[in-house]
């Protein structure tokens, strides 16, 4: 099942197995905590990655808690789980109703990889007996209104005033991470005090926004885009995420270059926030040398899909066909 159908699922039901795996950690995590919350009153043994031991989550799934509250085992992993520990797993849990079971799976390998072992531990994640109290649910990035309404609710739930200029610089920064952003608008939280521009720049580290924009002046400006990809790959880029922030920087663009159509376009419609004047400016103009949106999204689509295959040549024929002035124009 996906996120929506875990959504109505629990509306009205808890599971008593889950396995959360996907695209977006974030979701992952998220819904990790939210599930437990459901057992409020449950013992709970966390084993995370290297710290898992079958036979210990086995005795602990087999175990009568005090005052028959339960038990959970909440696993954190990035190697899959055989089919036959699985099914021990789900067995000893079938004969143990008072307890509970959560498996994050994380991304170790290559997205391709990923994907291979979670298809096979999610195919085999099932009970004859626990029927559809074990579920797996896969998770995928949402679209960008989503994401802008989770930060927007993390900054009502901390009581927190940012200024639009802040909000955008640690969005952009953090390539829309809500793991990330979450974790440094708790952090600016604590300051007790309006934030500005200079409270981010100043308290919010290891921020990708300057590498980000760099390549794609580089990009607009047609010079050393290959050289500048290199190093960036020397230093271990992540290019999954790379991707994302690209895909993300082209749809803005062609948000602005589809309202500016039908006429004056008004920068809260596309972005679903106002952010600084410059910025506005910057892509009123940008959205406007993008000669071909349809062959662009034609060329990160084959640059995604041969990244999910561990294939590098598409990657190259994005950067070559924009350095040789197509499709943007100058």
């Amino acid at each position: 099942m996906y996120q929506k159908d875990l959504e109505n699922y629990l509306k009205t039901r808890v599971p008593r197995a889950v396995l959360l795996y996907g695209e977006w950690e974030f979701y992952i995590e998220h819904y990790g905590k939210k599930i437990a919350k459901l057992y409020p009153q449950a013992q709970i043994n966390r084993a995370y990655f290297s710290e898992f031991d079958l036979q210990e989550t086995l005795e602990w799934l087999g175990l009568s808690s005090l005052f028959a509250q339960g038990n959970l085992a909440w696993l954190k992993l990035d190697k899959k789980l055989s089919t036959k520990d699985t099914q021990k797993l789900l067995d000893t849990l079938a004969k143990n109703p008072q307890n509970a079971l959560i498996i994050e799976f994380y991304r170790a390998k290559s997205q391709s990889e990923y994907a291979q072992d979670f298809r096979q531990f999610s195919a085999h994640f099932k009970h004859p007996t626990l029927l559809d109290s074990v579920l797996e649910v896969r998770f995928f990035t949402p679209s960008y209104a989503v994401l802008l309404e989770l930060v927007q609710e993390k900054i009502y739930a901390l009581q927190l005033q940012i200024s639009q200029e802040a909000l955008h610089l640690l969005l952009e920064g953090h390539n829309f991470d809500l793991r990330l952003i979450h974790r440094d608008l708790e952090k600016l939280a604590l300051l007790g005090q309006e934030i500005g521009l200079q409270e981010v720049q100043d308290l919010v580290q290891g921020m990708g926004a300057v590498e980000v924009g760099g390549f794609l002046n580089a990009l607009f400006a047609k010079r050393g885009v290959l050289e500048l990809w290199g190093r960036l790959q020397n230093e271990g880029v992540d290019e999954g995420e790379w991707l994302r922030a690209l895909w993300r920087y082209f749809y803005q663009l062609f948000g602005f270059f589809a309202y500016n159509q039908k006429g004056q376009v008004q920068a809260k419609e596309v972005l679903g926030y106002t952010p600084p004047p410059a910025i506005v400016k910057e892509l009123k103009e940008r959205c406007q040398q993008v000669a071909d949106y349809t062959t662009l999204f034609s060329l990160l689509q084959s640059w995604h899909s041969a990244h999910l295959r561990g294939q590098r040549e598409k990657e190259l024929a994005f950067f070559n066909q924009n350095t040789r002035l197509y499709p943007l124009e100058s």
